[in-house]
């Protein structure tokens, strides 16, 4: 019986970018001559342990299939939310035959940055915890938590 679970990469790309404010959507932005998702196709490429890949896209996108990337892509819809997204790839995933074992590595399609020695140590650590793991980096900016005042209390305070 073969105990190394198979690894899913879904790459998250249904988004729009709204807050990115260009016309186009992020994950579409070239650096290089390719988009970011290319890129971060690339990089996902670059574990060893990656079986399979599923990139979740807008149900209107014709931009993704259009483009070539370093691993066999499988489409699926993605829906309106990413937890929406997240939630149709895995249905996808799971209907394509994978394990409950089976990993399923989640990852923005315009963050292209993320090292490969950070891939590989997320999936290392999801191998062997019941539950999964989260790639996380230390925080090395300061963060603050405010809350507004509401326009009267702040008059009464000048």
């Amino acid at each position: 019986m073969n105990t190394t679970p198979n690894i899913h990469a879904m790459i998250v790309a249904a988004g729009r970018g709204n807050r990115f404010g260009a016309a186009i959507a992020k994950q579409y932005t070239k650096i290089n001559g390719q988009t970011l998702l290319q890129h971060s196709v690339t990089r996902l490429a670059s574990s060893g342990y990656i079986d399979h890949c599923y990139l979740v896209i807008a149900a209107d996108d014709e931009v993704a299939s259009t483009l070539t990337y370093t691993l066999p892509m499988n489409y699926v819809v993605g829906g309106a939310e990413r937890w929406q997204s997240v939630r149709a790839g895995v249905s996808a995933i799971l209907g394509s035959g994978a394990d409950k074992s089976d990993l399923v590595l989640i990852h923005d399609a315009a963050r292209p940055a993320v090292p490969t020695e950070d891939i590989d140590s997320v999936i290392i650590a999801a191998m062997s915890e019941p539950y999964g793991a989260i790639l996380a980096a230390p925080v090395a900016d300061t963060l603050k938590l405010s809350t507004a005042l509401p326009a009267k209390q702040l008059d009464d305070h000048n």
